[in-house]
């Protein structure tokens, strides 16, 4: 809301994930680790040969700073790991603070999603029943039955 624009010419509904903290927790582990299956490592060490001033959002993002010390020689590859699981974990947990704090619609139009999804289309059937008519509602501002 800026002054001096009118309101949004439509409504809209919001879907917030937040799923327990220790599955959140340990799927980043698992996924920081396929990052580094798949080439981090090297992914870093390219940037790094550039040059890049370390204010660069390229270079603060998630992992780099810790991957880039392994490079650099003051951090070993298990330390560094540890280190972005556990600032990647405190990053989303801001992330659901604020979206607790700061409401992006009205109540009855936000949905909060509790559980990890690790299999979309396992995940979207089981929530087919209360997330269409949901969606569906803020399309046209009636519950619509699937």
């Amino acid at each position: 809301e800026r002054p001096g624009l009118p309101p949004a010419p439509c409504r809209f509904s919001a879907i917030r994930l937040s799923p327990p903290r220790d599955a959140l927790r340990e799927a980043i582990g698992q996924r920081f680790g396929l990052m580094l299956e798949a080439g981090a490592l090297a992914e870093v060490e390219a940037l790094l040969a550039q040059g890049l001033p370390a204010f660069v959002p390229a270079m603060r993002a998630h992992g780099v700073p810790e991957l880039a010390a392994v490079l650099r020689g003051t951090s070993t590859l298990e330390e560094a790991s540890r280190r972005a699981v556990l600032l990647q974990g405190q990053y989303t947990k801001r992330q659901d603070t604020w979206f607790t704090h700061h409401a992006l619609t009205e109540p009855e139009r936000t949905r909060v999603v509790g559980g990890r999804i690790a299999d979309m289309t396992q995940q979207m059937e089981r929530m087919m029943a209360e997330i269409l008519p949901f969606v569906f509602a803020g399309v046209d501002g009636r519950l619509v039955d699937t």
